[in-house]
């Protein structure tokens, strides 16, 4: 024989009700209500999320245009050019590559400063093979999608989502 469910009336379902409510904890639960600390609290230690993916993106975009506002006037008195306009397309790509040098030789969060751009120039650091691959591997994958070569400001977010790429995946 099949056993059909119980049925529960409504008295039954408040009689529950009324049992839980009638729990009552020992004391008053928490700090006594107008009581002073008695020691000082330890101070709050607030520290910024480095391991964020996109905050380092967002500081490698804004680090790329402070590396182009150092390095675009030194590189147009390089090539005797009054604005950036009048740049070729190899010299074009020849600051922009310098600014990816310098940008891949610094780490998240860093200062950008004049003196650290010339630093990173004298010493003359150049990306890494991981990161030329991973830019490649985003670029063609932005091609794929687009059926368009990335411009100049897509290449800035290709090259700032590569760099935290390397440091936090």
């Amino acid at each position: 024989m099949l056993a059909l469910p119980r049925r529960l009336d409504l008295t039954t379902i408040l009689n529950t009700d009324q049992e839980s409510d009638d729990y009552d904890p020992e004391g008053e639960p928490g700090r006594p209500p107008f009581s002073r600390d008695t020691t000082k609290r330890k101070q709050k230690r607030v520290l910024p999320r480095s391991g964020d993916p996109t905050t380092a993106t967002l500081w490698a975009l804004e680090a790329q245009n402070k590396i182009s506002d150092i390095v675009s006037p030194i590189a147009l008195s390089h090539f005797n050019k009054k604005n950036a306009r009048s740049l070729n397309k190899a010299e074009v790509d020849q600051l922009e590559y310098l600014k990816m040098c310098i940008l891949t030789g610094t780490t998240p969060y860093m200062d950008i400063t004049p003196e650290l751009v010339k630093q990173l120039i004298d010493k003359g650091t150049k990306p890494s093979s991981k990161f030329d691959a991973l830019v490649a591997e985003k670029i063609d994958s932005f091609v794929t999608t687009n059926n368009k070569q990335p411009n100049s400001a897509e290449l800035k977010y290709v090259y700032a989502s590569s760099f935290a790429d390397m440091y936090f995946c």
